[in-house]
Parts: C-alpha cells; structure tokens; sequence
C-alpha cells in the first residue's frame, strides 16, 4: 500500500475525520472508531511506515516513543487498572 491510499495517512492530512487525543510532529493518537474496550486508542506514526517489517534503526527513536506515550494516554483517557488488557501491533 501506497501513503496515497493510506488510511492513517488520510487520517494524519485530516482527510479523515478522527477523534484526535494526541499531536505533536511527529505521532498522532485518536480514538478507535469500533472500540473493543473501554479505552482504545490508535497511535501512529505521521511518517508513512508500510508495517513493522519496513522499520529500519532510523525508527528506533519513534517506535520507542510511541511505546512510551502508550500508557500516559491511556490513564488520561481513563484507564486506571496498572496491568492494560493488550498493547497491539
């Protein structure tokens, strides 16, 4: 898949309406269109990365920093519990 037909980067352009909860330069979080719990949050690069399989050593930086907004976001948007259900890839 091309970043044309993208999704996400639709989403990040704002060709696609989200539920933003989270931006800076270079992530963008918004809310689950068919949430499977309470809180259920998509992070994602601005930069079009086609899968995991195409992360090279120059996403060391982001795939970390998005590991790390994971639960700050989640206990902003409600999640309390100290264990999350599941983080997905």
């Amino acid at each position: 898949m091309n970043k044309n037909d993208c999704i996400f980067c639709k989403i990040v352009k704002k060709e696609i309406p989200a539920s933003i909860v989270y931006e800076d330069e270079e992530l963008l979080a918004f809310k689950d269109i068919n949430p499977i719990d309470k809180v259920h949050l998509l992070i994602i690069p601005k930069e079009h990365i086609e899968n995991l399989f195409s992360c090279e050593k120059k996403h060391n930086e982001l795939l970390s920093k998005m590991l790390l907004l994971a639960p700050k976001l989640a206990k902003e948007n409600g999640f309390m519990r100290k264990k999350a259900q599941r983080t997905s890839f």
